[in-house]
């Protein structure tokens, strides 16, 4: 039966300020009055109880104006209050920690000692508040920007940004632009190191002759090039133990009777045509 006669929860209404009444800040359904700053329950939120609560209490107000009433509830709203003390502490707090970042990060980019921090900037800073702006530089002289506070702010921001980095990696489909740019044959690198080393060397030539299936002529340049840095590719294939068999004196000579074999054919042949 008590579940089935709820007590009805009023509400607050417009037209209960010109009694001097507002809803209470940290819950609406209380009346609060402006003139005695007392609360009353809900059950005193209407009409008939709020008009005999200002005419018991506060019989002088009856006849106020609205406008009266208004006023005193602006200036309760504009009050100061610890919440707002804190708050605006806070937000000082946050804009002095976001400038000190700021700092930091200018420091950082231009590779200075982080000493410049109190050394230079604070104290430049400090110097233009009380010159041009002409104000007090008490809040300059609250900001950390001793070397330790700026090496750590650096090293805050690095972490920071190598975690977002991750974490965008993570959601990133990239193995198909790894593969692409995976080296998979070696021979580019190799025909590269073993210019470099030719040239080191002072050789004539800086790479070996390919021969092609379309110039079948170049097989005897081949041969012959080879042997001609026969002794510089001893150096670069040293530690190549599977290409030893050709590095070797009867390697030499069976590539260089080749050499001559194909030497002659290609003479021959140029003759021919």
């Amino acid at each position: 039966m008590s579940s089935a006669c709820k007590k009805k929860t009023r509400q607050y209404s417009e037209e209960y300020l010109k009694f001097g009444f507002i809803p209470a800040v940290l819950d609406e359904r209380i009346p609060f009055c402006l003139l005695c700053q007392q609360f009353l329950s809900n059950e005193s939120m209407k009409r008939g109880r709020l008009e005999a609560h200002l005419k018991a209490k506060h019989s002088s107000y009856i006849n106020s104006d609205l406008s009266y009433f208004k006023t005193l509830k602006e200036n309760f709203e504009k009050r100061t209050t610890i919440k707002s003390l804190f708050t605006a502490h806070t937000s000082t707090n946050n804009r002095a920690l976001e400038a000190s970042y700021q700092i930091s990060l200018f420091i950082a980019k231009t590779g200075k000692n982080h000493t410049i921090g109190e050394n230079l900037i604070k104290p430049s800073i400090s110097a233009f508040f009380k010159t041009v702006l002409e104000k007090d530089d008490k809040d300059v002289k609250a900001k950390p920007l001793s070397k330790n506070t700026v090496s750590r702010r650096i090293d805050e921001m690095g972490e920071d940004i190598e975690k977002k980095i991750i974490e965008k990696l993570k959601t990133r489909k990239f193995s198909v632009q790894m593969d692409e740019s995976t080296l998979r044959d070696t021979s580019a690198e190799c025909e590269r190191l073993f210019k470099l080393f030719c040239e080191e060397q002072n050789e004539d030539h800086v790479r070996l002759l390919v021969h092609t299936e379309v110039r079948w002529l170049s097989k005897g340049n081949c041969l012959k090039r080879f042997i001609e840095l026969f002794d510089t590719l001893s150096d670069f294939l040293n530690d190549k133990p599977e290409m030893k068999h050709l590095l070797t004196i009867d390697g030499k000579v069976f590539v260089s009777y080749l050499a001559d074999i194909f030497e002659k054919l290609n003479i021959l042949n140029k003759q021919l045509q």
